[in-house]
């Protein structure tokens, strides 16, 4: 069962400076640009201009102070003084997403490739619309959503690269598949994904708790036994490392990704399931009936 959890012009996100000892703590802040405002540049933001009243140095003063400490500037009477509009970056979209990486709109500042497909259910054969598509390159990403029709556009991959697609996401209740594909380059504009059947379910409930105990992958077109455990059912089952799975409970899972795949082979502990697998040269066919449990 593969690990969950669905290639932008480059935007980049400094991290918080190292804090300042405490004599230097009143003159230290964060310019608009997210750099570290040296001492010097900071003590002469706060020291008051010639002509300027007292009020309005003590103003400069407190704010430069609030922001050396990450504080919201506030006047010395309790108003809070106008501050300039923070420098937009690179990408005004741009944002952290749960795995630190930076949401960009284009891993290229103009041009490059556009990530294409389209997304039904597997159930019903019908288009999934909203359905969150996440393409990762080098902590960036680039999120986009289907269509009605169920097809979705990243624009701007770059060419050549080895990009990680997300497809679904926890919002979605489809068990999200991940692709590792590699972007055409040579002057192509675009590149095919192709159709994506994705599983109605939730990888999060609480009855999936229990399993046989193997790991599967989509390989030659076939999703087949990546890894298997000791001392678990499949391995009692002699099921074996590059066997092909056919069907899970009666259901064919050829157009399954091996997420969806490993999805099904889940269940409550203690249930039992039934499962085809053909060996990896393709000359035995067996059909197993296993028994989860604990992981």
């Amino acid at each position: 069962m593969s690990a969950p959890p669905a290639a932008a012009r480059i935007a980049s996100a400094a991290g918080p400076a190292a804090a300042a000892p405490a004599s230097d703590a009143p003159s230290r802040g964060h310019a608009r640009d997210a750099g570290t405002v040296s001492v010097a540049e900071a003590r002469r933001a706060a020291a008051p201009p010639a002509g300027k009243s007292k009020s309005t140095a003590a103003d400069a003063a407190h704010a430069s102070r609030a922001e050396a400490e990450g504080k919201p500037a506030q006047a010395p009477d309790g108003g809070v003084p106008p501050t300039p509009p923070r420098r937009e970056s690179a990408d005004r979209h741009e944002r952290e997403n749960d795995a630190g990486q930076i949401r960009v709109a284009r891993f290229v500042e103009a041009g490059g490739v556009d990530l294409m497909g389209r997304v039904i259910n597997a159930d019903t054969g019908r288009p999934v619309p909203g359905i969150s598509v996440e393409a990762r390159l080098e902590g960036r990403f680039v999120e986009v959503e289907t269509e009605g029709d169920g097809s979705f556009r990243a624009p701007g991959m770059v060419p050549g690269s080895k990009t990680v697609v997300w497809i679904g996401g926890r919002r979605d209740r489809m068990v999200a598949e991940r692709f590792d594909i590699r972007i055409p380059d040579g002057g192509k504009k675009t590149a095919e994904l192709g159709l994506v059947r994705l599983l109605p379910g939730d990888e999060l409930e609480a009855d999936l708790d229990g399993w046989i105990g193997i790991y599967v992958a989509r390989k030659d077109d076939r999703v087949r036994v990546s890894a298997v455990n000791a001392w678990v059912p499949a391995t009692r089952a002699g099921i074996e490392v590059g066997d092909a799975v056919l069907s899970v409970n009666g259901r064919d899972v050829k157009w399954l990704g091996p997420r969806s795949v490993a999805y099904l082979l889940r269940g409550p502990i203690g249930s039992s399931m039934t499962m085809e697998v053909e060996s990896a040269t393709g000359a035995k066919r067996r059909t197993l009936k296993l028994t989860r449990v604990t992981r």
